[in-house]
């Protein structure tokens, strides 16, 4: 999630949007207090907080920031985002042992088990991924991984990974990241609501200029490709 749209969530710019205050649950205002000031912390969100409040953004900043389960951050952090993923995906993974590795259970019952409970560890927050074919190929081979330790096969079986999935039948990971972000755009630009998600992905810098060299992906990249 964007750090503009958090800011928005926790209530930043509400005075200038009196009719909206009411557009998102309600939190103890203990927890909005801490919140707040765990974003004025972090570097992201600081610029976005002193430009509404005309304070200045200080050293004392964080490199990054974990809110509802994603890694917040000025930098490009989608790698680390993505090994954490993994990572939960595995854990729930051996959580389930009992079901993915049972050999009197049918494959029918793991299929679900991974599309319903495992799948969505790993693709959590997949919609405001901006993903490199590397990254892609992470993601593929954790979930061929997975398949080959349901089915009960090893690399040195030399079995391909088409006849893995004709067996298994997973929903494929790459397609449901795919779908996810395309269902997250349609629905972000069919809103007439001037929501800060939309307005911040349809903002363009108009101040400065990129370095040099290749530059990093962009979250509408592999949108405008088709």
């Amino acid at each position: 999630m964007h750090p503009l749209a958090l800011c928005r969530r926790l209530g930043f710019g509400a005075e200038q949007y009196p009719e909206r205050r009411n557009t998102y649950p309600a939190f103890p205002q203990s927890v909005v207090s801490r919140r707040r000031q765990q974003l004025r912390n972090c570097g992201a969100a600081a610029v976005y907080v002193s430009r509404v409040h005309h304070a200045e953004v200080t050293d004392n900043s964080t490199p990054e920031y974990t809110y509802l389960g994603q890694l917040i951050s000025p930098k490009d952090i989608t790698v680390k985002e993505i090994n954490a993923r993994i990572a939960t995906g595995w854990k729930k993974f051996w959580s389930l042992k009992e079901i993915m590795k049972s050999q009197d259970l049918g494959i029918a019952l793991k299929r679900k088990t991974f599309n319903t409970c495992i799948l969505p560890c790993l693709t959590y927050g997949c919609e405001t991924w901006a993903l490199t074919n590397s990254l892609r190929d992470k993601l593929a081979k954790c979930q061929r991984a997975m398949e080959r330790s349901i089915v009960g096969t090893k690399r040195r079986d030399r079995v391909r990974n088409t006849d893995i999935r004709m067996k298994t039948k997973l929903t494929d990971i790459l397609l449901r990241v795919d779908q996810q972000k395309w269902r997250w755009t349609g629905h972000m630009m069919r809103d007439k609501h001037g929501k800060w998600c939309k307005a911040v992905s349809e903002w363009y810098p108009r101040d400065g200029k990129r370095s040099r060299g290749r530059q990093c992906i962009r979250w509408e990249d592999d949108i405008k490709i088709l």
